[in-house]
């Protein structure tokens, strides 16, 4: 039986958005990082963990789909992040890779019946379907207005990004579980260090 693999060393699906989970694939970004999405085997791992529908669960991805999967990563970054510290408007350059990925990708789309209801789908391989499920998605958090709930982990290392959709809007961490309760260990440490002098 393989080693279960720790939280904080695999796919979490804490965003509120698949396009900022998708993000979220580098782990302690803003520290030592670490690519999640090292192989083609990942990139389909993270597909099946995720849930895409429109994806089979064997959704198979090469090295060079990897590099666009990690460009497109990199781009809604640069696109989101600046959210999380209402840097309004935000950078040009992001956004208009996107609108250029939303513009070949929708030249793609065909509806499709699916369990007596309809959906679209994208006529492509497996790259250009899950591309356009994360642009379709990070499209939908720019109209819809949920880009003003983004948040950044507080963690100084980790970067994550989330939507905060707490009732007080003041959601610290992305996962309590992971960046929190480090940060409360920390706290504690630090407490039991100023009463032992």
């Amino acid at each position: 039986m393989a080693p279960s693999i720790p939280e904080t060393q695999d796919f979490q699906f804490i965003a509120g958005s698949l396009a900022l989970d998708f993000v979220n694939t580098i782990g302690n970004r803003l520290g030592s990082a670490r690519d999640y999405l090292a192989s083609p085997r990942d990139a389909a791992r993270w597909v099946q963990l995720a849930g895409i529908a429109s994806l089979p669960p064997n959704s198979r991805f090469t090295r060079s789909d990897l590099a666009d999967i990690r460009g497109r990563r990199e781009n809604l970054y640069a696109l989101f992040a600046p959210c999380a510290s209402r840097a309004f408007p935000l950078n040009a350059q992001p956004l208009a890779h996107l609108n250029r990925d939303l513009a070949a990708l929708n030249g793609k789309r065909a509806l499709r019946r699916v369990d007596g209801s309809f959906q679209w789908a994208i006529n492509g391989s497996a790259a250009e379907r899950l591309a356009y499920c994360i642009v379709a998605d990070a499209a939908e958090l720019l109209n819809s207005g949920s880009f003003k709930l983004i948040r950044r982990c507080q963690d100084r290392r980790c970067g994550w990004l989330f939507l905060d959709r707490s009732k007080q809007r003041n959601r610290r961490w992305c996962s309590m579980r992971d960046c929190g309760n480090r940060a409360k260990a920390r706290r504690h440490y630090a407490q039991r260090r100023s009463d032992a002098l």
